[in-house]
């Protein structure tokens, strides 16, 4: 399996990327383990990230869609339903940006 993978404007990730690595895409430790906000790196001028590894609410996740972060982390802890906010499997139309939740 790929440890990321690029989409038109996208990177789809595990976890995020080593944003002072010359070569970012290269890191694969980083790409399991370390996540951001955002990036200066260049090399992600222009791309939007989404990611999981960090079960966050759905309310948190929605707001980060709708502000047009760089950076997307779409794990709403669907394993944590008792965590509040948590417990839901979400996807991401990134046409539409439409975000849906089971």
């Amino acid at each position: 399996m790929e440890y990321y993978y690029s989409y038109r404007d996208y990177l789809f990730v595990h976890a995020g990327f080593d944003d002072q690595s010359t070569n970012p895409l290269n890191e694969k430790h980083q790409m399991l383990w370390t996540r951001k906000g955002n990036y200066t790196n260049p090399i992600f001028q222009g791309k939007t990230i989404i990611h999981g590894h960090t079960p966050i609410t759905f309310n948190t996740c929605k707001w980060t869609i709708e502000k047009g972060a760089q950076v997307i982390n779409l794990d709403t802890g669907c394993v944590y339903k008792d965590r509040p906010g948590c417990g839901k499997l979400t996807a991401l139309d990134i046409v539409s940006r439409i975000i849906y939740t089971v």
